[in-house]
């Protein structure tokens, strides 16, 4: 095998490991838009995980949220969103945004999430750090 080939594979494999890891946010903070569709004053809560794998979301807010993802857009900033359906096959959207904030819509239900600064992605622990 020449260095040429052995270079791609290692990309692909690389590429592979990083887009497979599930993303663990943990948060403390929920704001529900009210009916004027505006934002409420942030409601605290005790910490709380959101887990974000290839094929489904799992989290807590009103409810528990186990959802599974349909299709993923991925957006620039490690941002994505997630066309899912949770337990009753209902849309449910899911929006990722920079790795910091997300947004869930269900219904008439409108969800913002904004992740602690310690709450760190796995993803974040396997990537290259410049000196």
């Amino acid at each position: 095998m020449n260095s040429k080939s052995l270079l791609i594979l290692l990309a692909v494999l690389f590429t592979v490991t990083t887009f497979g890891q599930t993303k663990v946010f943990q948060f403390n903070e929920i704001q529900c838009r009210n009916k004027q569709q505006k934002w409420d004053k942030p409601k605290k809560t005790e910490d709380r995980i959101v887990y974000i794998s290839d094929d489904s979301i799992d989290l807590t807010l009103d409810i528990d949220y186990h959802l599974t993802i349909v299709t993923t857009t991925l957006l620039p900033d490690n941002g994505a969103i997630y066309l899912c359906k949770d337990g009753n096959q209902n849309q449910v959207t899911v929006t990722l945004v920079n790795d910091e904030k997300l947004f869930l819509y269900a219904s008439n239900k409108r969800f913002q999430v904004n992740f602690n600064a310690s709450g760190i992605s796995l993803n974040t622990a396997f990537a290259d750090t410049e000196d």
